[in-house]
């Protein structure tokens, strides 16, 4: 991380001998990874004779990176020290862009008056651009005020702000403020709106992981209200493609869950065996979870010892790895299974009115359906 160039915040010279050792223990054979490439364009920003836009561009670039590896504090203090080595931003272009990254990044940790100072810097100097920068601050800002609570006043930033598909639009961002939109509804207990707004995040969402998380939240909405075959549709599309491990084992897991909810046991065997192929590589919680809800499953369909032994071994994982919440959820389902049958609660798709008396839900499982049917036949 940034501990690695000490020098990275100056512009000033640095010592030539210490840039060396550095770079030599930033280049590897093979080359280097992500992170050690940004560094070394950062060294080549700080050895003399350099350019300050060289050098601004390598560690917003390096800030950028953190920022998607999920190091968000770090990724600010990049830029805090960038900030504090330039005596003014060089155009509008940097003044908007430096500051949207900031802005961003307080959003993402919370830091609201930080946030909107940022905001503000690229408000004035974007007025002297064409660069759509408008559209992005009132996104980043709509973000911030869903955080802190102010849904009605997000979604009148978000809703004339239109997505478009050449690299300046703000699409991405446009998605991003839709799914944080969703996800502060479902929190206020209106799923048909969550729903349609997590719909207009789809719309938008770039391919890969942005993609996937909308996928996941559709899906766990349409599963609570009862729409059970278009929230498969959409764990099924979330799986599509090559996907990092962790997001395939993810989207089985759920794949799992609804076949239970619905009793379709071939359904629920299928997924069941896919996770069991998968169950050495699953990390010590994943694999917990994975022998819980399977032995959940199989008691739902009346294999109660198998799945008491399969609950046993979950246990043991359990103790060995200290997962003690995991460890208590499964000896209270020990000692229930023990006491013998137990009157079920009705499950929420049993209960809920059918998908196509809400012409929301069911807008949305024609987009979906529509969705399958063009990547089959790309296929």
């Amino acid at each position: 991380m940034l501990r690695r160039v000490p020098a990275a915040g100056s512009t000033g010279v640095v010592e030539a001998g210490g840039l060396a050792r550095l770079r030599s223990g930033l280049e590897i054979p093979g080359g280097p990874g992500e992170e050690a490439g940004h560094l070394l364009l950062i060294l080549d920003g700080l050895a003399p004779p350099s350019s300050r836009g060289g050098l601004t561009r390598a560690l917003t670039g390096y800030a950028v990176h953190l920022e998607s590896e999920g190091h968000f504090t770090e990724a600010l203090l990049v830029l805090e020290r960038l900030l504090s080595g330039l005596t003014g931003f060089a155009s509008d272009r940097e003044a908007v862009d430096l500051s949207l990254l900031v802005a961003r990044l307080d959003v993402t940790l919370g830091r609201w008056q930080p946030a909107e100072r940022a905001l503000a810097i690229a408000e004035c100097a974007g007025a002297a651009t064409e660069t759509g920068s408008r559209d992005l601050v009132a996104l980043i800002r709509a973000t911030a005020w869903v955080g802190q609570g102010r849904i009605n006043a997000a979604r009148e930033l978000i809703e004339p702000v239109q997505g478009r598909t050449d690299d300046q639009g703000p699409s991405d961002r446009l998605g991003s403020a839709w799914s944080a939109l969703g996800t502060a509804l479902e929190a206020r207990g209106l799923p048909l709106e969550a729903l349609q707004a997590h719909h207009r995040a789809l719309q938008q969402a770039a391919d890969g992981a942005p993609r996937r998380r909308v996928l996941a939240s559709l899906g766990n909405l349409l599963r609570g209200l009862g729409a059970g075959s278009a929230a498969r549709q959409a764990f099924t599309l979330a799986l599509a493609g090559p996907i990092p491990f962790a997001d395939q084992v993810a989207a089985r897991l759920e794949l799992l869950d609804l076949a239970i909810a619905l009793g379709d046991r071939v359904a629920f065997e299928r997924q069941r065996r896919e996770l069991t192929a998968w169950q050495e590589r699953l990390p010590p919680a994943a694999a917990v979870e994975f022998l819980t809800r399977a032995a959940g499953g199989l008691e739902e369909f009346g294999q109660v010892g198998r799945a008491d032994r399969m609950l046993l071994v979950a246990l043991g994982l359990a103790e060995r790895h200290e997962l003690h919440d995991a460890w208590f959820g499964i000896d209270r389902m020990l000692h229930r299974n023990r006491r013998g049958p137990q009157p079920r609660e009705r499950s929420v798709a049993s209960v809920i009115p059918l998908p196509w008396e809400h012409p929301e839900i069911a807008e949305v499982a024609e987009a979906l359906e529509r969705q399958a049917a063009t990547e089959a036949a790309l296929a």
